[in-house]
């Protein structure tokens, strides 16, 4: 009986393979060097996003934000509100 290899595939939500339909949105956030983290930890509220990354969350389209966020599509919203605020909050804060 041969072995196999079963590779689990990332989680589409944080981590699109390229033939998806979000990678365009995803490339602008891998652009800047943590700042797919930087969405992560503020998606789990446990950090906050640099001034360079709330650059390129304010300038993702609108559209990408459902297909990022499935679950929570209005999140990306949250993301810019914050970011429009200087310094940006801590989520702590925020509540």
């Amino acid at each position: 009986m041969a072995n196999s290899v079963v590779m689990a595939r990332p989680d589409p939500i944080f981590a699109p393979s390229p033939s998806d339909d979000i990678f365009e949105c995803w490339s602008s956030l891998e652009s800047i060097s943590g700042c797919v983290t930087g969405v992560y930890k503020a998606f789990t509220g446990i950090g906050w996003l640099d001034s360079t990354c709330c650059e390129v969350v304010t300038g993702i389209d609108s559209n990408c934000w459902p297909k990022i966020f499935p679950f929570n599509p209005s999140f990306g919203d949250t993301l810019i509100y914050y970011c429009s605020i200087s310094p940006a909050p801590s989520p702590i804060s925020a509540i």
